[in-house]
């Protein structure tokens, strides 16, 4: 086989590049030598800079798929922490709510007590004030009495009326 490949570092004009292999040959020759090598050497460069590239953007993407789960998780933990304090404040409102019931039932039943006291004083008040208002009638009438009778017929206050005389 080593007959068969033949390489020239130089050809025909002085500079340049060939391969030979069996009945073909490759052969760069002449004043393109230099940008065709420049060519490949940019060529590589770049095939080299674009797996940097590659790579870079797998990790950009993989740093971006875990700020994604971060922000997910994030959120799932905010709806989470949303959800528990609507809860407490329903649980709250609730207990605020029965409070408010109980209490407004226990003063309907003080007012009820307050009413039933307050109309048995009254009552009592009014029995009182009836004798008394009897009482102030009857000296009333005494007095009355003792207008339209002389002396020797008046009658002292605490004395009941005699039935009256035609006169």
């Amino acid at each position: 086989m080593a007959d068969e490949v033949q390489v020239q570092s130089q050809g025909p004009g002085g500079n340049g590049f060939s391969v030979d292999l069996k009945q073909r040959s490759l052969g760069i020759t002449g004043p393109i030598v230099i940008p065709v090598v420049t060519l490949l050497l940019v060529g590589a460069l770049g095939w080299i800079r674009s797996r940097d590239l590659k790579d870079s953007l797998e990790a950009t993407n993989t740093h971006l798929q875990q700020l994604y789960d971060r922000q997910d998780r994030f959120r799932q933990e905010l709806q989470t922490l949303f959800l528990t304090q609507v809860d407490q404040l329903r649980a709250l409102h609730l207990a605020h709510k029965e409070l408010l019931a109980q209490q407004h039932t226990e003063t309907l039943e003080r007012l009820r007590e307050n009413r039933d006291v307050t109309g048995a004083k009254l009552d009592e008040q009014n029995k009182l004030l009836g004798e008394q208002t009897k009482e102030v009638r009857q000296h009333h009438a005494i007095i009355i009495w003792n207008q339209r009778h002389d002396p020797g017929e008046q009658l002292i206050l605490d004395l009941p009326i005699p039935p009256e005389r035609p006169r």
